[in-house]
């Protein structure tokens, strides 16, 4: 019973909170504009020792999975003119809000043509600490901002968050809002501290 109801106040400052998605950082990754970079910059992230996925996407469009076929790459036809060497590279997440291992997606400075959609995979497990209308995605700027992209769409029978950039750079899933219960099961009467984390307190929106 405690547990459904935190989730149904994640919900709903969840909703309240998703009617300002802010600026998308696609087109101008790092923007050294100081009314959108609020977020607090990080580290970056270092590979994780694991092998990287590489393949040869050109015109004809294709797709590219992470090695732990956790991320999924996937260029429309016309993302990009040429025959390009595409690599996802597993590394350490930064991210305030991480949810899982980040990705290093490279070539970086390359802008496609048309938008390529990541789509990150979504485990139940993941569900004891935040709800699935909670997972976003984010990328890391040229300051270490970490900026989250809008308009992600889950899918709830395929258990995936996906989203849309033209550019390439360090990628993470996260939890936009996220409660931390000391005790999660509790005697009749008995009480526990709750923590809310929320996207805005550690993102650029």
């Amino acid at each position: 019973m405690f547990r459904s109801r935190y989730l149904l106040l994640a919900l709903t400052i969840l909703c309240a909170c998703g009617k300002n998605d802010g600026p998308a950082p696609d087109d101008t990754p790092g923007d050294d504009n100081p009314a959108v970079i609020t977020g607090t910059p990080t580290a970056k992230g270092e590979s994780d020792g694991s092998e990287a996925t590489q393949g040869l996407i050109g015109p004809d469009g294709g797709s590219l999975a992470s090695t732990d076929g956790k991320l999924t790459v996937t260029f429309p036809p016309g993302a990009l003119t040429a025959r390009t060497l595409i690599m996802i590279g597993r590394i350490t997440n930064q991210n305030p809000l991480k949810v899982g291992h980040a990705y290093r997606l490279t070539p970086h400075g390359t802008t496609f043509a048309k938008p390529v959609t990541l789509t990150f995979k979504y485990h139940h497990s993941d569900s004891l600490a935040y709800p699935m209308e909670a997972a976003r995605v984010a990328c890391q700027d040229r300051k270490g901002v970490w900026q989250a992209i809008p308009n992600a769409v889950i899918n709830a029978a395929e258990k995936t968050v996906s989203v849309q950039t033209t550019h390439f750079s360090d990628w993470s899933q996260f939890a936009a809002i996220r409660i931390a219960v000391k005790q999660p099961a509790l005697a009749p009467g008995a009480a526990t501290p709750v923590e809310l984390l929320l996207a805005d307190d550690f993102l650029a929106p």
